[in-house]
């Protein structure tokens, strides 16, 4: 299965941040983010629960969590462009500063030194070809778009080089599509042949991604079902702005906000995001995830995310 729970530590599906940003009228590339109304921080406050194997016990256990609000974000811009992103923990501290260059208005190279990964985009005309991830220098994965018509239809991701990363409950996390944030560095050179790699089928309904279906070789893992309000997504084409996965697609892809997001396995539903929405006009201010996974799942859990909104 192709996909994984978020945690405070992991930053790369659902979007940690949804940024509230009215989006320009005369995109020209894919991934030219155009700002009218710039964001300045992000604070989120956070709640659930998840299950943990206890050792001595031997048994299952419910742990109860809460994050009471706290700046996770700090955004800097230069006129129409975002320069970074500094994220924070919630004691304060500084948890690394994503940078963003760019070249004739396209966006080509996201880092995190911090992090030591650095992203590299490339362009055929105005749509995104390929995207390259390295970490510590090495090669980590590299993904193959393909458009039909206007529009992104396939991603190809070769990894590498990974590892995993701990869930809240200290199981290994599951592979996800270029997980950046969870590996641990090969040493030497990496590998002629990808370890992993997954493909993204996306499908439209107008200008939203109605589904994405997710394999490995001819075997389907998943499929992503989607659905939308009637506001305009502050998000929309800043396809940049983090991984090409099933669950940041259509934060990214599409024109309208996504109310729900849904994963399939062999016909059933596995995992669940709900979207809430307090608006400014016609873009929303404020965003409330709620997420689960199955009763019947291994390791049962439930979280709701508030995401609020500072501006310039």
């Amino acid at each position: 299965m192709v996909t994984f729970r978020i945690t405070r530590s992991v930053r790369i599906f659902a979007a940690t941040v949804t940024a509230i940003l009215a989006v320009s009228s005369c995109e020209k590339y894919e991934g030219e983010y155009a700002a009218k109304k710039k964001i300045a921080a992000v604070h989120v406050e956070k709640s659930g629960w998840y299950t943990s194997y206890n050792d001595a016990t031997g048994n299952l256990e419910r742990i109860e969590y809460r994050d009471t609000k706290y700046k996770s974000e700090d955004w800097t811009w230069e006129k129409r462009n975002l320069l970074s992103i500094t994220r924070m923990h919630q004691d304060g501290s500084t948890d690394g500063r994503e940078t963003f260059t760019y070249s004739g208005g396209k966006l080509t190279v996201r880092e995190n030194r911090t992090a030591g990964v650095k992203t590299t985009f490339t362009y055929e005309d105005d749509k995104i070809r390929a995207i390259e991830c390295y970490i510590d220098g090495q090669m980590y994965s590299t993904s193959e778009i393909t458009h039909t018509g206007d529009k992104i239809s396939r991603i190809k991701t070769d990894v590498f080089s990974m590892g995993r990363a701990k869930d809240q409950a200290g199981n290994d996390m599951k592979l996800a599509l270029a997980p950046y944030f969870n590996y641990t560095a090969r040493k030497g050179n990496p590998p002629q042949d990808p370890i992993y790699t997954e493909t993204l089928v996306v499908k439209w309904s107008a200008d939203n991604i109605a589904s994405v279906e997710s394999y490995n070789g001819d075997r389907i893992n998943c499929i992503w079902h989607y659905t939308y309000d009637s506001k305009e997504n502050p998000l929309f084409n800043f396809w940049t702005k983090e991984e090409l996965a099933a669950t940041t697609l259509p934060t990214f892809g599409s024109r309208n906000n996504i109310v729900s997001s849904t994963m399939l396995m062999n016909g059933e539903t596995r995992e669940r995001y709900d979207f809430e929405y307090q608006y400014d006009g016609k873009y929303p201010i404020v965003k409330i995830r709620h997420d689960s996974n199955t009763p019947d799942s291994q390791y049962p859990r439930e979280e709701t995310v508030m995401t609020e909104y500072t501006y310039k």
